[in-house]
């Protein structure tokens, strides 16, 4: 989704859908369920070359994971990666360790929440730089936890490399 954070109300939203055709059928289930309203430009733009550079264009990010996976969604790593708010369904939390106000910024239950939570966050200036302060914190956290494991992991290899 992409719209001025703070003033989402004051500003057309426009909702770029990345992947298959099949999105487009789930476009018009939610006009027509009237989730999504004639103010909304929803477009399915199919797949993109360069997610990176898509998402940083982006205010924010809706994944809605609906299969379960065997790990967290890679595509929650992007949004990480390039500072990119999101919010997914509980199935993109698989395997990914975030606290209560991480599980109640970024992620809802159902995958009809998902537009809502959004529009929230991007409803606020304060919830936007709220949603952004904790992914900054949480990119934080994993690059912390990733040099831990990289430091380990070359110390086991001195070690079983080292002459007996």
């Amino acid at each position: 989704a992409n719209a001025q954070a703070g003033v989402a109300s004051d500003r057309p939203v426009a909702l770029h859908i990345v992947g298959d055709d099949r999105w487009a059928d789930i476009v018009d289930g939610l006009r027509d369920a009237q989730s999504l309203t004639d103010a909304v430009d929803a477009r399915v733009v199919g797949f993109v070359d360069d997610l990176d550079a898509f998402l940083s264009t982006m205010d924010i990010a809706m994944l809605p994971v609906v299969v379960g996976g065997t790990g967290i969604s890679s595509k929650i790593f992007k949004c990480i990666e390039t500072g990119t708010p999101f919010v997914s369904t509980l199935e993109g939390n698989r395997g990914f360790a975030c606290g209560p106000e991480c599980r109640e910024t970024f992620f809802v239950r159902d995958v009809h929440e998902l537009f809502g939570r959004a529009m929230r966050i991007l409803g606020s200036q304060a919830a936007y730089d709220a949603a952004c302060d904790l992914l900054v914190g949480i990119g934080e956290s994993l690059s912390q936890r990733n040099l831990a494991t990289n430091a380990l992991l070359i110390e086991q290899l001195r070690r079983a490399s080292a002459p007996a």
